[in-house]
Parts: structure tokens; C-alpha cells; sequence
């Protein structure tokens, strides 16, 4: 029987086999991860793809209520009356003084709004909620007076704010108080939308005007108190929508022995 013949590259095919079957294996192991990886990206891009979708519906919401508002924002005088200031302000956390400033005896301030009504008596007086510790220990308040004259029958409103000391030491206004009480009033009513009864109401800033009180002395004012000159316009907005409407306040300093004729040439309805 001849000998048996030996293969002699069995040796290195079998060596050249077990590589093969290691690399297949790392392989197969590289493509789990890689189908891991992938699983995990495609996760990744559903979130991405609700989140879009969100963004989407939040547009469009959006869109649909900048249409509504250019639809339905119409003026509305009613802010712009005694009835619906009070309303406005109660908003606000401001109560009536229903006792002082009824009349020039009773405390009452004058004031000339260029309206053709001349000099005369505040609409009315309010007090930092509650009124009766504000009367107590001071704070905000101011009077307003509504021009109306034949001259300027705008209906804006024009408020004197001021913040004032305790009843012990009279109401005198503290320093800088005007400015002080025109800053908080407008701080107040602007920094977010407020409330009263089923009324939303949303205040801003239209400007800060220099040039109204350009020729008013600290001597033009009550109790001889400087102030830097600046009048803030207001503009409120009611909601809801169908009922919307927008006026214009003024805020200003009590006025002695100078009139506010300046700001009667002042568009003030918006």
C-alpha cells in the first residue's frame, strides 16, 4: 500500500480558514452595532420629526392669532370713560377715594388740559390697594382728569401719580415722588396682562415724551418737586377679541398756575 500523501499547505490553509472565520465573526459583531447605531439614529430622528411637527402646529397657531388680532383689535373707546377706567385700574389693585379730592376744599387739584374746559377739578382720586392702609402709611396713588373740551375732545385721560408719605406726616410727597409714582404706576400696568372681572387688559409703552413738559419748572409743580420732565404714554388693549379696544393715557404731574395746553396737540387716541 503506498504511504499517504500530505497536503503541504494544509497546515497554512487551516491557519488561513480560522482568520477568515475571526474576521467574519468581528464582522458580524461591527454590523450589530452598526444596526444599534442605526435603530438608535432612527429613534433620534422620530423625536426630531414630533418636535417638528409641534413647532409646525405652534406655528400655525401662532399665525392664526396674529390674523385674528389684525381681524378683530378695533378701538374701543370704553377704557376712556369713568365707568371702564375704574374698571381698568381696579385691574391694577387701585381702590376709589370716594371722601377726599370731591372738591377744592376737600383737597381737590386743578388741572388745564388746553381742552377748552380750562381749569378744573380732578375726575377722581385712587389709592394703592388696600386704599385705607394707603392712606395710613402712604404709597401710590394718583387723579386723573379726562379731556373732553370742545378744543380736544379726545377722551384721553390724564393721570398725576405721585408716591406720597403717611397721614402722620400729612401726604406730603416723598422726594422724587413723581417720577417715583409714575415709574411704579407704569411698572405696574405694563410688566404683564391684568385682570378685572371679564376683561383682560394689556398695557404698553407708546413713548416716553420729553418735549410735553419742556417749559414746566419744579415751581410750576406741587410742593416744589422737580421731575426729569418725562410723560409716559400708555396705550390699553382689551380682551376678549371681539371686544378689543385700545386708548391712550398720559402721565403727568399735578399742574400749578401752568396749563397742559402743549399736550392738547398730541394725537392721543390710537
Amino acid at each position: 500500500m503506498a504511504p499517504a500523501i500530505e497536503n503541504p499547505y494544509e497546515e497554512r490553509q487551516a491557519f488561513l480558514l480560522e482568520r477568515i472565520i475571526k474576521n467574519v465573526d468581528l464582522l458580524n459583531e461591527s454590523l450589530q452595532e452598526m444596526n444599534r447605531s442605526v435603530a438608535a439614529i432612527n429613534n433620534h430622528n422620530q423625536e426630531i420629526t414630533i418636535v417638528a411637527e409641534m413647532w409646525n402646529g405652534y406655528h400655525r397657531n401662532v399665525e392664526f392669532n396674529l390674523q385674528n388680532i389684525d381681524t378683530h383689535l378695533q378701538p374701543n373707546p370704553s377704557v376712556l370713560t369713568d365707568e371702564g377706567f375704574a374698571a381698568y385700574v381696579s385691574s391694577l389693585n387701585f381702590d376709589p377715594d370716594s371722601f377726599a379730592g370731591q372738591n377744592k376744599d376737600n383737597d381737590a387739584q386743578q388741572a388745564n388740559l388746553g381742552d377748552g374746559n380750562g381749569w378744573r377739578n380732578q375726575s377722581g382720586l385712587y389709592r394703592k390697594t388696600p386704599a385705607l392702609m394707603e392712606v395710613l402709611q402712604g404709597g401710590n396713588h394718583f387723579r386723573y382728569w379726562i379731556q373732553n373740551g370742545k378744543k380736544a375732545n379726545t377722551s384721553a385721560i390724564f393721570i398725576a401719580a405721585s408716591v406720597e408719605k403717611g397721614l402722620k406726616q400729612h401726604h406730603d410727597i416723598v422726594s422724587n415722588g413723581y417720577d417715583l409714582g409714575r415709574d411704579q404706576l407704569v411698572k405696574n400696568a405694563t410688566q404683564s396682562p391684568t385682570h378685572a372681572n371679564t376683561t383682560q387688559y394689556t398695557t404698553k409703552v407708546l413713548r416716553m415724551d420729553s418735549s410735553l413738559m419742556k417749559s414746566v419748572s419744579k415751581s410750576d409743580l406741587n410742593h416744589n418737586i422737580a421731575t426729569d420732565g418725562k410723560v409716559a404714554v400708555l396705550e390699553v388693549s382689551t380682551a376678549p377679541w371681539q371686544n378689543n379696544g385700545a386708548g391712550a393715557l398720559v402721565l403727568a404731574p399735578v399742574l400749578v398756575g401752568a396749563g397742559l395746553t402743549a399736550i392738547a396737540s398730541v394725537t392721543l387716541w390710537l
